[in-house]
């Protein structure tokens, strides 16, 4: 069995350590064990945590449907069912192949190794869902984040008062207070709370920001590499040398999928109703490819200077 596939179990046995057993211990210690309504508003976050992660693990992050899923027809060559002119041999073509799904690859459409499939709107593969992030798992993936991030705040506002009351009365002889074991159990979960409370706040706010400007992860990488090539031909008058030693011209070029923080967000949820948004068990887009309304994203357009001989324009997408 390789690690990978205890990625998810795993994740379900830190969720019940640290939601589950927290409360059969605080229940014990001084200066009181929760209240009811406490009770209550952590298992109704509990709840919402456990469906948005299992959404994120069990949904279909799609994949590019072949002209015989259209067709509802057989098809012995899925490339046969392509126009030549759909199949971008050279680089002139506008639309990206897939040469491992031997298919042609969407905008913002990545091929992943661990689904062995090109998925829509590829984020990234995370490997504690094992599952892709993508057009249609995003919205479930940060409704896990924000129930996490929420749950584990507000254990941390349960487990501060015993930690007060502990080392307020921390010359106390030890009879009086909790037993080792208990101490141990308290302090295992302080340290999974807070260390998981830090990454996963972070992973949030990175992807609250994706989400407002529409942008992904592998996109942001895109974005930064081709801001470093647009800095570096600023010293060379907008050219820089290509492959074979071709000068080619770099041109900033602007991101065309940010067309407003709250268009982004509609469309990054699959809904503009703000209390849908927060429910895990709102449906999202799951039906696989959905068609973007955008023009292809350019992330770096380079043009042969005329002087030479010239080459293909190349793009990074």
């Amino acid at each position: 069995m390789e690690l990978s596939n205890l990625a998810v179990p795993s994740v379900y046995v830190l969720i019940f350590f640290l939601a589950y057993t927290s409360q059969w211990l605080l229940k014990d210690l001084e200066p009181a064990p929760p209240t009811e309504g406490e009770y209550i508003r952590f298992n109704i976050l509990l709840i919402c945590l456990l469906i948005s992660y299992t959404r994120s693990v069990f949904v279909d992050p799609g994949h590019i449907p072949t002209m015989h899923e259209h067709e509802k027809g057989p098809a012995n060559d899925v490339s046969d069912n392509f126009p030549s002119q759909s199949r971008p041999d050279n680089t002139n073509g506008h639309r990206k192949w897939c040469r491992k799904c031997n298919l042609p690859k969407p905008p913002r459409a990545h091929h992943c190794r661990t689904c062995g499939r090109c998925i829509p709107k590829m984020d990234h593969h995370c490997p504690w869902t094992a599952n892709c992030v993508s057009h249609t798992t995003f919205p479930h993936f940060l409704r896990f984040l924000f129930y996490a991030v929420a749950s584990l705040a507000y254990l941390a506002s349960l487990l501060w008062p015993p930690i007060a009351h502990l080392w307020h009365n921390r010359n106390m002889p030890s009879y009086l207070g909790p037993s080792m074991l208990q101490l141990v159990h308290l302090f295992a979960l302080c340290v999974g709370d807070f260390v998981m409370l830090f990454a996963l706040g972070i992973l949030l706010v990175r992807n609250i920001w994706s989400l407002a400007v529409n942008t992904t992860t592998i996109e942001g990488w895109e974005i930064e590499r081709h801001a470093t090539l647009v800095r570096r031909a600023r010293y060379f008058g907008g050219w820089l040398e290509g492959p074979g030693g071709v000068q080619v011209r770099i041109e900033k070029q602007e991101f065309p999928y940010d067309v407003g923080i709250w268009t982004n967000c509609k469309e990054g949820m699959g809904t503009g109703n703000v209390s849908a948004i927060s429910l895990s068990i709102i449906q999202s887009s799951e039906k696989g490819y959905m068609p973007l309304p955008y023009p292809v994203a350019h992330c770096c357009h380079m043009v042969s200077r005329p002087s030479l001989p010239r080459r293909p324009s190349l793009t990074f997408r």
